[in-house]
């Protein structure tokens, strides 16, 4: 028996520049230094052709009208992500090869 899935892409339903991720990163990595760009190469990726709109869709068929769905705000996302790596740094996967 076959099951086919009808995949979905996740995505933000804002457009944001690489430098404002950038900015944001370092900001939870407490990064004190100057950041630089290089200016000479392109700016990157601003938005990508997508949509969450079938996320939203899935989201809002899913529970009742008491249990409404909130997705966590970047910056908080952001924040307990940096201090779960670090609080975690030597078990995760961080490119060494373990013994």
């Amino acid at each position: 028996m076959f099951f086919f899935l009808n995949p979905s892409l996740f995505c933000t339903s804002s457009d944001s520049s690489p430098a404002f991720y950038s900015h944001c990163f370092l900001t939870a990595v407490k990064h004190l230094s100057t950041t630089q760009f290089d200016i000479t190469r392109a700016d990157g990726q601003f938005r990508k052709p997508a949509s969450n709109k079938r996320l939203l869709t899935l989201i809002s068929q899913t529970g009742n009208d008491e249990e409404k769905f909130e997705f966590t705000p970047f910056d908080t996302a952001l924040d307990r992500t940096v201090k779960w790596f670090v609080e975690n740094y030597e078990r995760a996967r961080v490119g060494k090869e373990r013994a």
